[in-house]
């Protein structure tokens, strides 16, 4: 009598292990560590319902979603130690390669032949720096308190600059150039810092001239800011889509500068520009 009922209980646990070696699954809910060493097929009715560990070779192609509603994990975690990679993509078709979204809205993607594109949330902002060089202008470049600047010690003195528009602007918002100016002595307060700004994109095949829009650049100097060897932001919106001169991708943009002293409300200067950029909005991951 044992040894028939040792004898089944031997070939009950022979079917059973049977039974589980198999390289399809058609449903699986997992609510622990699940571990598969060999190739296995997952298909899109089961469910994983906590972290899985996968040795071998899966396929994919009926997962529609692998979704999580718990602050403290991921959807997909992956580490990778060695010389191993996190995650490859090859892409053969002609839809995204890879694409990240917010609440449904896609903020990344790569496209297919395309480059890593930002969308809504997902734009970066981005600075380009101009040169501290007056680029012909009257005015001079000197070294104040141990930076160079462009000096304005004289009315209405002036200063250029010429930069290609970045190829990753969105080419459908507005750009901010911004000015770092120093005080050389106590300003009066309630004085202002009035930039004058002549600012025009040069398109291949187009027509230079000596005119552009005109955005307006004015900082008050109040509450302290009038102060000696202060330091002042000041800024104007580069329209880029304004009716006579807009602004596109690959244009040359040209800027001409200069800032009143001693008239009105004007500041007396000496004053120092120590830094100034142009701040935009990209699209797009691009030298």
């Amino acid at each position: 009598m044992k040894k028939g009922l040792i004898f089944g209980l031997i070939v009950l646990v022979v079917v059973s292990l049977a039974a589980l070696a198999v390289n399809q699954l058609t449903d699986l809910a997992v609510s622990g560590l699940a571990t598969f060493n060999g190739g296995t097929t997952l298909y899109s009715t089961q469910t994983l319902a906590s972290s899985c560990l996968f040795i071998g070779d899966m396929d994919l192609n009926d997962i529609l979603d692998l979704d999580t509603t718990d602050d403290t994990y991921y959807a997909a975690n992956v580490t990778t130690s060695g010389d191993g990679g996190g995650v490859y993509v090859n892409s053969t078709g002609t839809g995204n390669i890879f694409a990240v979204a917010d609440s449904g809205t896609t903020v990344m993607s790569v496209p297919d032949g395309g480059v890593l594109t930002f969308a809504s949330t997902g734009q970066p902002t981005k600075r380009l720096y101009l040169p501290i060089d007056v680029g012909g202008g009257t005015a001079d470049t000197e070294t104040y308190m141990n930076s160079p600047s462009i000096n304005i010690d004289v009315d209405d003195e002036t200063w250029y600059a010429s930069v290609p528009v970045p190829a990753d602007w969105d080419g459908a918002s507005d750009m901010t150039l911004y000015f770092m100016v120093a005080n050389e002595i106590a300003e009066t307060d309630g004085d202002d810092v009035i930039i004058t700004l002549v600012i025009k994109g040069n398109a291949d095949g187009e027509l230079m001239a000596a005119n552009g829009q005109a955005p307006t650049c004015t900082t008050d100097l109040t509450g302290g800011d009038e102060a000696i060897n202060i330091v002042n932001l000041a800024s104007a919106v580069i329209d880029y889509n304004e009716g006579t001169y807009p602004i596109a991708v690959d244009d040359i943009m040209t800027i001409k500068c200069s800032i009143g002293l001693g008239t009105g409300t004007e500041v007396t200067g000496p004053m120092h520009i120590i830094s100034w950029w142009v701040e935009y909005t990209a699209d797009q991951l691009s030298q």
